[in-house]
């Protein structure tokens, strides 16, 4: 299983991640199969730097058949203020598991 995120076909929404809004995180994998699982692991460091850990499931929404690709969303948040947030992207196929990159954002406020 091959896993992606952070493109233009598997993204985050909104990208500029602000106060009180969940965010989405779509992720693509391939080749399309049964019995594929995919989440999302996050922290997030916050007020006082205090540290939350968890996991997330992703759940399938479609499958691109034309380039063998299936995509999942996975929702986390909301977050506060100032909030610092890591994620990575998980799979697991009967080829084993597999982990995506790092990725991380600061929560900005909510614009007036």
């Amino acid at each position: 299983m091959e896993l992606w995120h952070n493109t233009p076909d598997a993204f985050r929404s909104p990208d500029e991640v602000v106060e009180g809004v969940p965010v989405g995180l779509w992720i693509g994998t391939w080749p399309i199969e049964m019995g594929q699982y995919v989440s999302v692991e996050w922290t997030v460091t916050g007020k006082g730097r205090v540290r939350k850990q968890e996991e997330v499931q992703a759940y399938w929404q479609y499958n691109d058949d034309a380039k063998g690709n299936s995509y999942w969303l996975a929702t986390i948040g909301p977050f506060h203020v100032n909030d610092h947030v890591e994620y990575v992207v998980k799979g697991m196929s009967q080829g084993g598991p597999t982990e995506g990159t790092v990725y991380s954002f600061d929560v900005a406020p909510t614009p007036l």
